[in-house]
């Protein structure tokens, strides 16, 4: 039996290839070794985001229980990862790991049923069983795979006396032989081909040493296949967050159509593409590219738009461009740059048309007279909006989560992000550990014995912490919950037998009543004192608290504290409120 199937997945693997081969030209995937330690040490941990067939939060969980050591560890779970089979999962591996007693129908199947555990996976399985038992012939034995797969009644009939017939003659009494008939017809219908299975394990176990040995490489691929997928691109910074691998801001002059690996700071990381940024299209930014490969890096804003065709990228890419910050390292401010894109566009059509009909122009002449001389004099974007600016552009939080703005609140408090639960050593004694973090997705599921609870994905700006909680809690968050919403969970991390950690609420409430009562001070860090006003403003009608409100101004090089206003309450609505104005710098709560 053949399956030709096209799968994204070889193209990430070549493309992965290729960036490995910069480094060590005489790399070949397919001369990997199937016994690596490091694969197995990662496949049993469950981290298999980005392993093809085995990144889903089940199969993860199958695996932790699992534990597998050998590559037919791999061609089982893939075979029993779907409806029906999931059912033997957990006799799997219960079998492997001694728990549960292996028992055959009949000893003859022991040496077809060793490599599974006395548990019928494979068709193959099914075939061999007829033909040590019943004196099948290969042939005759694929025709009784059919039939059972087929459920077809007469068919079945025949071949349920055939096999009767057959096991006779090796003196199994007729009621073992109905017996073991049954057995295997009743697995025959959701029988999984070998081949098939092991050719995806292969496959699977390729990018698990891909990720295991060059995760740089192995991630900048698959986000560059994935590369037009908000959705995807937000799991996989994630995880790189939760493997420590940082993923640098889209730039001008150094990120490309792909995603690639750049070393910074004497640290391997990952650049973020430009083509996957919103409104700006892979052909314009390849015509960029060719651009700059000729005259090299973009020494100002007004060499870049001298250089580059603004058509190319037009209103909405130019505008994506900046906010996103890829213009950042030519040292020019983000919204004055936004708020002169009309401009900008003009400037370019003249350029370009001044190109065309080979003139010397006032612009040649006065160089010196720069466009972004020309750009008005606003401010720069504030807190609140350089959050919006980053989701709008990427798609997700890269730099700017919104837990950032007030960070501090980690300082005095036993806070834990999300790279400690990750992490966490299981020898510790049990214990209760705080986390805050901003819901991304709830998740209702029902137990084995019927009982609703809830699944919360909730992060922060290490990545994201999966939730386990009971249904009153998630009941809760639902009530509360709205995009900037930050709740303090209170987490258990326990061990499951079959799954590994579970990470288990045991309460939870919003950030903000806990900081209404538990911070002394908050210190408001502005650049410029044109926005006293509007924190006056915002601050007469707050409520009566615990807190006060400190302005903290660099005045002639010397920080000025001055405090602006006694026992007020922070609230969430306070915070977002005073981090949409233009010249707050910072916040730190103490």
């Amino acid at each position: 039996k053949f399956d030709i199937l096209g799968l994204k997945t070889l193209t990430i693997i070549s493309l992965t290839e290729k960036l490995i081969k910069n480094n060590i030209k005489n790399f070949n995937i397919s001369k990997i070794n199937l016994d690596d330690k490091k694969v197995y040490s990662l496949l049993s941990e469950g981290q298999t985001i980005g392993v093809f067939q085995l990144e889903s939060k089940g199969m993860q969980n199958a695996l932790r229980g699992l534990k597998p050591d050998r590559f037919e560890d791999i061609i089982a779970v893939v075979a029993l990862y779907r409806p029906g089979p999931m059912e033997n999962i957990p006799n799997y591996i219960n079998r492997k790991h001694g728990i549960e007693k292996i028992v055959y129908m009949h000893e003859r199947l022991s040496k077809i049923l060793s490599e599974t555990y006395g548990i019928f996976i494979y068709q193959e399985q099914v075939m061999q069983a007829a033909q040590v038992l019943a004196d099948y012939s290969l042939a005759s034995a694929d025709i009784l795979r059919r039939a059972m797969g087929k459920k077809d009644k007469k068919e079945m009939d025949m071949q349920k006396q055939k096999f009767i017939d057959g096991a006779k003659r090796i003196d199994i009494k007729k009621s073992k032989a109905e017996e073991i008939f049954d057995q295997i017809s009743a697995f025959a219908g959701y029988g999984f081909n070998k081949s098939h299975a092991a050719a995806y394990a292969l496959i699977a176990y390729q990018c698990a040493w891909l990720k295991a040995h060059y995760p740089h490489e192995f991630f900048s691929s698959l986000m560059t296949y994935d590369s037009d997928n908000v959705e995807k691109l937000s799991i996989f910074v994630n995880e790189l967050n939760r493997m420590n691998i940082k993923v640098l801001p889209p730039c001008i002059n150094l990120s490309s159509n792909q995603f690639s690996v750049e070393k910074f700071n004497n640290q391997t990381c990952i650049r973020h593409s430009l083509s996957s940024l919103k409104n700006v299209g892979n052909e314009a930014v390849k015509k960029m590219i060719s651009i700059r490969n000729k005259v090299g890096k973009f020494k100002s804003f007004d060499h870049f738009v001298d250089l580059i065709p603004q058509n190319i990228f037009g209103k909405r890419g130019l505008e994506s461009l900046t906010i996103s910050g890829s213009f950042d390292n030519l040292n020019i401010s983000r919204n004055k740059v936004f708020r002169s894109i009309s401009n900008i566009l003009l400037y370019s059509q003249r350029v370009e048309n001044d190109k065309l009909s080979n003139q010397n122009n006032l612009f040649n002449d006065v160089k010196e007279l720069s466009l972004t001389k020309s750009f008005k004099e606003v401010p720069e974007f504030s807190i609140f909006e350089s959050e919006e600016n980053e989701l709008n552009s990427l798609g997700f939080y890269l730099k700017n989560h919104p837990i950032r703005k007030i960070e501090s609140v980690y300082d005095n408090n036993k806070f834990k992000k999300s790279n400690f639960f990750y992490n966490y050593d299981l020898t510790r004694s049990a214990k209760i550990h705080k986390f805050i973090g901003i819901v991304k997705n709830i998740y209702k599921r029902k137990s084995q014995s019927g009982n609703l609870y809830g699944v919360i994905e909730a992060s922060d700006a290490e990545g994201i912490v999966e939730i386990f909680a009971d249904i009153r809690d998630v009941n809760f968050v639902e009530e509360h919950f709205n995009k900037n919403q930050i709740f303090i969970f209170n987490l258990e991390i326990r061990l499951d037998r079959n799954s590994g950690t579970r990470i288990i609420c045991q309460s939870l409430h919003k950030l903000f009543d806990f900081i209404s009562k538990h911070i002394k001070s908050l210190d408001l860090y502005i650049k410029n004192k044109n926005c006293l006003k509007s924190l006056k403003d915002e601050i007469h009608n707050i409520q009566t608290g615990n807190s006060n409100v400190n302005i903290v101004l660099n005045t002639n090089n010397k920080m000025v504290r001055v405090i602006l206003n006694e026992n007020i309450k922070i609230s969430d609505s306070f915070i977002n409120n005073i981090s949409k104005l233009p010249f707050l710098e910072k916040i730190i709560l103490n």
